[in-house]
């Protein structure tokens, strides 16, 4: 909750983005949504490249197929569709816009039924 709120007020905007993935490598999901959502909101209608880079890692659906399959849970990747709507938010970036559609209307790729409700 912190993250998110200091994101809100624009001051995770200090972080670099070694300070980011370290946050990321904690492995803590309520503290990885936090960041994403706050610096979301930080860099809110930039499409700072950096920041889209940090949230698409989150998306199996934007990995090439030869990227390692990797088990997000669908908690994180909808942190990350969200972040990628505020990042990129008045922009009409048409490649972002596509795969956000597509994402959206996509069916969650977890096995657990009962994550899907956040997907």
């Amino acid at each position: 909750g912190l993250l998110f709120a200091l994101g809100l007020h624009g001051h995770l905007t200090v972080l670099t983005i070694s300070d980011i993935f370290q946050y990321y490598s904690k492995e803590h999901e309520s503290t990885t949504v936090g960041l994403m959502l706050g610096l979301a909101a930080s860099y809110r209608g930039t499409m700072q490249p950096t920041m889209s880079k940090s949230f698409l890692v989150h998306l199996p659906g934007y990995h090439p197929s030869s990227f390692p399959e990797l088990e997000v849970p669908t908690l994180l990747q909808s942190a990350a569709l969200m972040s990628l709507g505020l990042l990129f938010e008045g922009s009409t970036h048409p490649q972002t816009m596509q795969f956000l559609l597509a994402e959206i209307g996509h069916r969650s790729r977890g096995d657990n039924v009962l994550e899907r409700e956040g997907y």
